[in-house]
């Protein structure tokens, strides 16, 4: 077990990347429903927090699990399992999630893979909107169907609707927030969570923490509402059976 040591946050966010970045919160709003089933559509939030073009966390709080990503220097993805109720964290190294390795940071950074925006169709003139310039664009392969409104300016997702197969989901923006003193403040008390390596989970059982996720298998939420160049749907990081590890 360890200390979190995350880089500074006022390096943080004074070291961009890009000239564009900035750090930024943006709230959504998820619905999916399918078309086969009785079942009533659901509804689910989800944050996305901007740290820097190579820091990201992605919130769910409705089940209390953040995920702290990182692109590194290498250009391989690091991921930190951040459990809100708990302060604890668990550490994945790039060889850990080795399935994310092979897709676009922009997946994780602006929820949408700059590959996929780039095949997608125009379909009506740009206008200005509440959040600033509204982009709207359509994608269609094989029985996926989605439209999308796009803030260029922010590279975020406005709205976007993906059906395949009768079943639909829906991403609305409801809020952004650019101030760095509200962004560093969440990222500071992430700061604080207490880490341990994914590696040592077998060999620390005893703890009840450890041991409630063992149990729940680390599974948090569904498929993660990302989507590659061909529109599919991209599973989860906690899909790809890390609960299972040493137990």
């Amino acid at each position: 077990m360890k200390i979190p040591t995350f880089v500074s946050i006022s390096l943080l966010l004074c070291s961009f990347t890009f000239a564009n970045a900035a750090p930024l919160q943006a709230h959504y709003e998820i619905t999916e429903a399918n078309g086969h089933s009785q079942h009533p559509e659901r509804k689910r939030p989800f944050s996305l927090w901007r740290i820097s073009d190579n820091e990201v966390v992605h919130q769910y709080p409705k089940t209390g699990v953040s995920q702290h990503w990182t692109l590194q220097k290498n250009h391989r993805v690091k991921l930190i399992k951040l459990f809100d109720a708990h302060k604890r964290g668990i550490e994945y190294e790039a060889t850990e999630i080795a399935g994310h390795q092979l897709k676009d940071w922009s997946e994780k950074h602006q929820l949408l893979d700059s590959k996929l925006l780039a095949k997608m169709t125009e379909s009506k003139a740009s206008t200005q909107g509440k959040f600033g310039k509204e982009r709207y664009f359509r994608f269609h392969q094989d029985d996926v169907d989605l439209s999308l409104v796009w803030l260029a300016e922010h590279n975020l997702i406005k709205q976007m609707q993906v059906n395949k197969g009768g079943h639909s989901m829906t991403w609305q923006l409801l809020s952004i927030d650019f101030k760095q003193a509200d962004v560093a403040e969440q990222y500071a008390k992430w700061d604080n969570y207490y880490l341990t390596d994914y590696a040592d989970v077998g060999d620390n059982e005893s703890d009840p923490f450890l041991m409630q996720m063992i149990n729940l298998g680390f599974v948090e939420h569904g498929a993660s509402g990302f989507y590659n160049e061909k529109g599919q749907p991209i599973e989860a990081a906690s899909s790809h059976g890390h609960g299972h590890h040493g137990h």
